[in-house]
Formats: C-alpha cells, structure tokens, sequence
C-alpha cells in the first residue's frame, strides 16, 4: 500500500487503541501531515462499538477543525477509505513523553523556567478549550505534542467532554476516561468532570517535569527540587485538591499565579547570583568560593555522565 486516498504514505507511525497513525504526503503541495486512521482494538470495539466508536472518531475531527488556537493540534481534512474514516492533521514528530524520557518510573527532570513554559502553554490550550464548553480529561505527555520551535499542541481529542453532548450516553457507565496518575480523583470514581478536572492533570504534569516523579500524599515538591520554595508546595497542592472546587477557578487564574512563581524565582536566583562572592574571595567558613566554568571542556563521552555529574537521564 503506497497510498491512503489521495495522500502518498511515507511511513507508519504507530497505533493506539482507536486508531493507526501515518506520516503521509499531500498531493501537488507535498506538505508532510500526520493521518489518523480509525482502526480499533477488538476489545475496546466489543465495548463500545463501531457505531459509537465512529461517532466519537468524527466528532473529534470536528473539534479539531473548528477550534483555532496555538496550543491546539490542527486538523485539515476528513475523509474515508475502504469505508474506515480518517482525518488528517498536523504533524509533529516529538511530545513531551520523549523531553521526559518516559512516562513510568523516574523520568528527566526539567529546568523551571523551561517546565513553566510547557505548562503556561497547555493552560492557554486548556483555556480555549473550556471556554467552548469543552473538557480535555486525557492531559498527559504521550497527547502533548512539540512544534518545530518548542510550542506545545494539545492533541488526542477522543476523549473530550463536551457540555450537552448526546454522545456521553452511549459510553458504558463503569469505563474510566483518564490515564492513571493524571486522572483527577472525580475521573475515577466517574463522577462528573469540569474544567477543574483537567487542571488536575497539569498540576500532576508539573511535578512530574520538575522532580521526575509522581506526587504522593504528604510529599513536598520543596523537598524534592531545591529550587522549588514553599510557595511552589501550595501551589501544587492547590492544583491537586481532591475537590474541583478547591482548585483553581480557571486555566487562566492557575497561569497567572504560575507566572508569579517564575517571576520571583527568576528574583531570587538573580540575587544570589548578585552574591556569590568575587574570584579568589573566602566564603562562609574561610572557603574559596567555587568558580563556575567558562571555558570549554573536552570531555570524552565515556567520563561525562561522572565528570559532569548527570543522572541516568544525563
């Protein structure tokens, strides 16, 4: 098979429960899409099936084409083939998963004001999504997805709620939507979900970005990230109140009091730099104080995990 429609396959990309993926070609233009092919897996066809599995496809193409926003994936076409449906959409080759090194175990942990950046971005996704009444409830690495120039798209919209949506009834009223870690407490035990719900999500993402691990009940992120003050501590805990209405009130509210955390980080870090004492000067207790280096090292590959004192990330 060299071609699905009119598009010219190039390669396989994977697929999930729902679907198989493709890196295709346009014809004429030559622009590289991603196409996503509805092709489920027996037993979740068996526990839906293909009707509601259909339906849910085509209505995820139809909130992708409709919404316009920077940090949401775009879709541009809809079609079938031998009587499968398809859409297809932009295509990214890396998501967060991939920056993270995983998405079970100790995963890479990022700089702050690259972790904020990411989140900042997903809120402002988030924002427009649930202003059109729309609750993304699958926020996670895997369906977070990196431009060229580092920009999140939130992807992965066959499991949105929408407000009124006749589709909602159709689904078995014991299935779970969510992903594990990132589902917030109301997700699992299938009561109703709100925008709060999906910041849930990205209070679990953010602690996972800024100390490579799940949080866990009575563990601070202060303590586990020395950058991190206690403010960062309330914080979190906010995002991740059992209750949505203890969250915060909106994607936006949480990205403003985000941004206050990186702006007095940015102080504080600033300040000690204004601090660190002059070369050749004694520090606390008598010692020289340590000079950063500033020029280049040779560093055969083999040394430089010890030498520069990287994790198993590196």
């Amino acid at each position: 098979m060299r071609a699905l429609g009119r598009y010219r396959l190039i390669r396989f990309l994977g697929r999930g429960s729902w679907s198989l993926v493709f890196k295709v070609e346009a014809p004429v233009i030559g622009k590289v899409a991603a196409l996503k092919l509805l092709q489920p897996d027996p037993v979740l066809k068996g526990l839906l099936g293909m009707e509601t599995m259909r339906a849910l496809f085509r209505r995820e193409a139809e909130i992708l084409g409709r919404l316009r926003h920077p940090n949401l994936l775009q879709v541009w076409d809809y079609g079938e083939w031998r009587g499968k449906p398809y859409f297809v959409m932009e295509f990214y080759c890396t998501s967060l998963k991939d920056i993270m090194g995983g998405n079970r175990g100790a995963t890479r942990v990022l700089p702050i004001h690259q972790a904020v950046k990411y989140t900042a971005e997903i809120l402002q996704g988030l924002e427009s999504l649930h202003e059109a009444g729309i609750v993304h409830r699958d926020i996670k690495p895997d369906n977070l997805l990196l431009s060229d120039h580092d920009q999140v798209k939130i992807a992965d919209f066959g499991l949105v709620h929408m407000e009124g949506a006749p589709l909602e009834a159709r689904l078995p009223p014991n299935l779970i939507l969510g992903t594990g870690e990132y589902a917030a407490p109301e997700q699992q035990a299938k009561e109703p979900v709100v925008p709060a719900t999906d910041l849930y999500s990205v209070g679990v993402l953010l602690h996972k970005m800024l100390t490579g691990l799940f949080p866990l009940g009575g563990s601070r992120l202060s303590r586990l990230n020395p950058d991190c003050g206690p403010e960062w501590d309330r914080f979190i805990q906010r995002a991740l109140a059992p209750r949505p209405q203890d969250r915060f009130p909106s994607a936006a509210a949480m990205e403003e009091e985000l941004a206050g955390l990186l702006e007095r980080w940015r102080q504080r870090t600033h300040q000690l730099c204004l601090m660190a004492p002059a070369d050749g000067a004694e520090g606390q207790g008598g010692e020289t104080a340590a000079r950063p280096r500033s020029r280049p090292m040779d560093i055969p590959l083999e040394e430089a995990q010890e030498r520069l004192g990287l994790d198993c990330h590196w």
